[in-house]
């Protein structure tokens, strides 16, 4: 997964255009993306979740535990996103995210 020059952070208008369903190039931002911002590298994690109450990220770097790493929504827009999480940590590490990362979702 390469890393991209900043962070795969959706704008206002990222979420207008999703919410208006003319968003053509949302694989670049939904999902996981490793970024880097000056000298910090990391990840970030972007889902549509419209009916979750919480969203977290979960998986064997925090023993599954859905409330160590929770995501926060993107206004009304059903978009869910986390902090970028640094390189070192243990969801990062590993190049291929998918195989260590999933979402937790609680619905309202």
């Amino acid at each position: 997964m390469a890393t991209t020059a900043s962070p795969a952070l959706l704008t206002d208008y990222d979420l207008h255009l999703f919410s208006e369903g003319t968003y053509y190039r949302s694989y670049e931002k939904f999902g996981a993306h490793l970024v880097r911002q000056g000298r910090q590298a990391g990840a970030v994690f972007t889902v549509w979740a419209p009916n979750a109450q919480s969203v977290s990220v979960i998986g064997d770097f925090n023993n599954w535990q859905w409330n160590t790493h929770p995501m926060q929504p993107q206004g009304s827009s059903g978009v869910w996103g986390s902090v970028p999480m640094p390189a070192n940590s243990p969801a990062v590490k590993d190049a291929d995210i998918k195989a260590l990362v999933r979402f937790a979702l609680s619905l309202k």
